[in-house]
C-alpha cells in the first residue's frame, strides 16, 4: 500500500491488498461503533434517573437551581420554567 499524494485515500498495489485494508478499516469501525453505542447506553441511563429527581423538586428548589446553574450572570433570565 502507498499512501496517494494528492488524495487523503491509499494507492493499493494489489486488488487483494485493497480487499484487505477495507476489511480492517471494517472491524475497527465496528469496534467503534460497538463502544459508542455502549456508551450511549450509560448516557441514556444517567439521564433518566436524574429526570426523576428534577420533576420532584417544588418551586423553590427550582428556582434555587435555576439560580445556581447560573450564579455570576446577570445577563441570562429564563422566559418561562417548563415542567
Amino acid at each position: 500500500m502507498k499512501k496517494s499524494q494528492s488524495s487523503k485515500h491509499p494507492v493499493f498495489n494489489s486488488i487483494k491488498d485493497e480487499l484487505l485494508y477495507i476489511k480492517s478499516r471494517l472491524q475497527n469501525l465496528e469496534k467503534d461503533k460497538r463502544q459508542l453505542l455502549k456508551r450511549k447506553q450509560v448516557l441514556e441511563n444517567q439521564t433518566t434517573e436524574v429526570m426523576p429527581v428534577i420533576n420532584q423538586l417544588g418551586t423553590e428548589q427550582k428556582i434555587a437551581l435555576f439560580l445556581d446553574l447560573f450564579k455570576g450572570r446577570t445577563d441570562v433570565y429564563a422566559n418561562r420554567w417548563q415542567n
